[in-house]
């Protein structure tokens, strides 16, 4: 049996109505463009929109659908007095991006992958490890 869920979520005002700040994983289609990125975006506890990374590089069979980013942000995020960065997948496995968030003193790190595979757990413990 298959059921279709459709719903509309402002994730502004779920930020600013429960006090938090919101990151999540999701594909983004530019309509100018006509281009789909998989991207990362933050919303702060004010609903702004705080962070917004697309993935640098599609990989496998994202390359069918999925657009390399053209502008992509790696900057670190304040929440709390803690400084955070994001990833997508196989941006865990490029050594200078690890390395430009180690050296903008990351304290916590957003390790988005679809799935949770044993290769998946190793490299982000390997990143957590660096």
């Amino acid at each position: 049996m298959f059921v279709e869920i459709v719903a509309t979520v402002d994730g502004e005002e779920i930020a600013m109505k429960c006090g938090v700040h919101i990151f999540m994983g999701l594909h983004e289609l530019h309509d100018s463009e006509r281009s789909l990125y998989n991207s990362i975006i933050g919303i702060s506890d004010e609903g702004l929109l705080v962070f917004h990374h697309r993935k640098m590089v599609p990989t496998f069979t994202e390359k069918l659908l999925h657009k390399p980013a053209e502008h992509f942000d790696l900057s670190i995020h304040e929440v709390n007095k803690f400084r955070i960065g994001a990833l997508i997948c196989w941006e865990h496995r490029m050594p200078l991006t690890r390395q430009y968030y180690h050296d903008q003193q990351e304290e916590v790190h957003l390790a988005l992958w679809p799935s949770v595979h044993e290769n998946h757990q190793i490299a982000s413990r390997h990143y957590a490890f660096e």
